[in-house]
This record gives C-alpha cells, structure tokens and sequence, in this order.
C-alpha cells in the first residue's frame, strides 16, 4: 500500500514545525556530526531508542504512523527543521517511523549534548522545548504511535490505558471483542488468542496482556534514569512537588532522580483543569501541567523512574538507601518524600471490585472519551469534583453531581459554584450520599439516599469519586516512627 498523507505539522506553522536559525545551527554543529541518507533509508522505526537529535541540513525526512512503506504522513521535514518530539528528552522510544525522501544530509547530536544546550541557551530551548510539547499533543489528541487491541469493559485493559494516558503516551484503543476477532483472524494474524487480550502493538512489536512493568519497560519508561552510581538527590513521588524539587536540584547542578509507583502527576496529573494555579490565569490541565514539568526536569537533567514503587528506606550515614518493589535500590545522599496522599473511596460493597469497570479517581480525557453521552455521576464538594463535573459536562449526556453537604459554598470556590448552577448538563443533588452500587461485570446505576430519608436509583454508567485524601506514607511510616525515636 502507498503512503497516504495526513500533514499535522505544516511547514508555516512556526510554533509546531519551526525552523532552526543559523545561529542555532551553529552551536548544535559544535557538538554534532553530519550523517547522509539514501532515498528510502529508515532513520528510526518504532520501538527504537532515541539516541540523537536530528536536525535536516538538505532534503527531507517523512515521519510515518506506520512502517515506512504504508501508513499516513504526520509531518515532512524539510531544510531547517528539526525532528522529535516530547519522549525524546523525557526518555521512551520512538513510536513513529521516520524514512528519506531523496539524498538528505542531517546533523547529529547526541541527547547529553543537546540536554547541555538547551539548559544554557533560552532562546534555543524554548523553541525546542515548545514544539515538543505540541508535536506530542497532536500524537496525543491523533491517538498516533501505540496501538491498544481489547474491550474497554475489561479490566485490564483498562488499567493499561490509564497508565498510557497517565503518561502521555499517544495510542489508539481498537475496540474488539476476543471472540469476534478470533474468528475474524485477526488474532491469529498475531500468533494470539483470546486469553491474551488486551494486545499492545507498537511498531512490529506485539505485546500480550502485558502487565504494567512489561509495558513500561517496552515502552523505554521503565528504566530511563537508571543509575548505579549514588544520586545527590532522591526524590519519592512525582507529583508536583516532586517534580519541583527535581526541577530545582537539577538546576543546581545535583545528580537527580524521581520514582513514582505510577507515574509523573500525582493527583493533579489527573485534574480535568487547574485554574488557581499560579501562572496560569487561563487554566491548564494536570496533564498539560505536568508534561511541562517532566520536561522541565529532564532540561536539567533529572531522571523519572516509573512505574517504581517504594517499599523501604534504609537510612545511612553517607548515603540512604530506597528498596523498590521489584527488588532493585537506589542510593542517595538525601531523599525528599513528596508523596501526597491517596483517594479516599466509599465504604460500599465490591467498590474495589469495580475499579476501572465504571468506578474511577481521576476523570481525564481517557475516561471522558469512555462515557460520550452517556449519564456518569460525581461524588465530592471540593473543587476537583467541581472541575470534573464541568469536564464531564462536556462530553457526557448528564452528570449527577452528589454532594454530602446541603451546599457548596464552604467546600468549592465560588467561580467553579456558579459555573455548576449554570451548566444544564449537571444536575446537584445536595444532601446526599450514594448507597449503593448495582451492576455484574460493571457498574450500571447507582443508588442515591437524600438526608431527608428518601432514595433514588439512577441508571449511570461511572462513578467519578472526589472524596478526598489521606497521607499517603504508610510505605514510609516504621521508619519514620523508628528516626524520631517514637517506636
């Protein structure tokens, strides 16, 4: 099949696709070489590891959504212009295919080299920087690179595509039955079966029911940043404040590094839209927000391990000590503990149970696209559920925003109060609490009890629960006891 051409990134668009002045190219040749391609030569497939920074001197490079010889166009890179995206600074591995269209001479720089660069030069930076994170939003919004096979009714699959999204990996879920695919041989025509739904495909890799590790690790997320050598900083968690710490120590010069259990964000990762952060005054989603901090520590040199999960801190008098889960440590002189807190769910019957199949802590554009038009319910006061209720509004048919107390005005800021009442789509119900949860392979309705005695049962198809938190430090907490002498 030929190429087919689907241009998301035109060469007028300077934001996207911007040319590299010729001041610019003089200090990228400074610390590159030159490389020639043939017509036709791959210069990456998907899968592979970054391990340069390509800038095209003459002619011009194809980026594939595809293997080269089929598949769509994303972008033609001619003179000037510079290839990568997001995953190139932050770690992972390429997940288009980029190919030669003619002789096309390029200049080489190796990833340390350009990391060097963009931390001492802002102009430089900033148009890098930038136009990585548009080219990996439009990977994003196009569903571009990992291609997911499985039923988002199953668990699973589930828990695989929130960590995509959680990570902002690009990838497009394929809806499809076992059964039916099975007897239409599309299983087969990946040596699988129905028991290894859900499949991971990302270039000619095929993945069967991984778990998280196995995925991450294909993915090139699991093991960027490993390091043998002792960290001046360690940091646990990869929240906000945690990715600000790495962000200030690998300003400084200090050998850096974060592990999350499961991903850059923590909770505000997963917010629909921050408007009181500070300088944002038009708002930015957690997603958005913390791409820019991965991005900004990786600037600096700062390595993100994750999936890690931290199970025990060894205290030392040089160096402390972090055990992971998977049985592998880290060194440090000092560790910063930014964990944050855990969700606070209901006490209701098989609420664990119907995690992911309907149930959720977070409500992003993975889960909104899940529920289009369908009636979802939020429970929670405070102005996460606030904002997810507005999200949802967006793109579900009705949302039933339950709310313990008889009003918002002591929980939720005004601004986010009078959006809600304005909203046609959300209907408040105050006073009320959910009792119960009804549906077997997944969640389909609710039952809703009024403080005045009354219930009322509410067909729904998720649960987006804003419940608040609790300190997530139980991995930490013997330790702790132990240093201060409390044991």
């Amino acid at each position: 099949m030929p190429l087919t051409r689907e241009i998301l990134m035109e060469d007028d668009d300077e934001a996207t696709n911007p040319t590299l002045s010729e001041e610019h190219l003089a200090l990228l040749r400074a610390r590159g070489h030159e490389r020639i391609l043939g017509d036709g030569e791959l210069l990456y497939r998907p899968g592979e590891a970054h391990t340069y920074f390509y800038g095209v001197l003459d002619g011009e490079i194809l980026i594939v959504d595809g293997d080269g010889q089929d598949g769509s166009v994303v972008a033609e890179l001619g003179r000037g212009k510079f290839l990568g995206e997001y995953g190139l600074l932050v770690g992972g591995l390429g997940l288009l295919t980029n190919v030669a269209r003619g002789t096309t001479r390029l200049l080489c720089v190796p990833i340390p080299a350009l990391l060097e660069l963009v931390a001492g030069h802002a102009v430089l930076s900033e148009t890098i920087l930038r136009a990585f994170l548009l080219r990996r939003a439009i990977l994003v919004g196009r569903g571009l690179g990992v291609k997911v096979l499985g039923n988002p009714r199953d668990l699973q699959t589930r828990v695989l595509v929130d960590f995509l999204a959680r990570s902002r990996v690009p990838y497009k879920l394929v809806e499809i039955d076992a059964a039916a695919a099975e007897e239409s041989m599309l299983l087969p025509n990946f040596a699988a079966g129905a028991r290894d739904m859900p499949l991971v495909i990302l270039g000619g890799r095929v993945l069967r029911r991984p778990s998280l590790a196995a995925l991450a690790a294909s993915l090139g997320l699991r093991g960027r940043g490993r390091s043998s050598r002792v960290l001046d900083l360690l940091v646990v968690g990869a929240g906000p404040a945690g990715l600000a710490a790495a962000v200030y120590a690998g300003s400084e010069g200090l050998a850096t590094a974060v592990v999350d259990r499961t991903g850059p964000g923590g909770q505000a990762g997963t917010s629909s839209r921050i408007e009181n952060y500070l300088g944002f005054p038009a708002g930015i989603s957690g997603a958005e927000l913390t791409a820019r901090a991965e991005l900004q520590a990786a600037k600096f040199g700062a390595a993100i391990v994750s999936p890690a999960e931290a199970v025990r801190l060894m205290p030392g008098r040089s160096r402390h000590v972090l055990a992971l889960a998977d049985g592998e440590e880290l060194a440090a002189r000092c560790v910063v503990i930014a964990t944050g807190a855990r969700y606070r769910g209901l006490d209701l019957a098989r609420i664990d149970e119907l995690q992911g199949l309907g149930v959720h802590y977070a409500a992003t554009q993975a889960e909104a696209a899940s529920y289009w038009n369908e009636t979802v319910a939020v429970v929670g006061g405070g102005n996460s559920a606030g904002q997810a209720a507005l999200f949802l509004a967006e793109h579900a048919q009705r949302v039933l925003l339950i709310v313990r107390r008889h009003s918002l005005d002591a929980t939720m800021s005004r601004y986010l109060i009078d959006r809600i009442v304005a909203e046609e789509r959300i209907e408040l119900l105050t006073g009320s609490e959910v009792h119960e949860l009804r549906g077997r392979e997944r969640l389909e309705g609710i039952t809703v009890g009024a403080h005045s005695g009354s219930t009322r049962r509410a067909e729904v198809r998720a649960l987006f629960l804003f419940t608040g938190a609790k300190p997530h430090t139980g991995w930490s907490a013997a330790w702790l006891w132990t240093t201060l002498g409390l044991s």
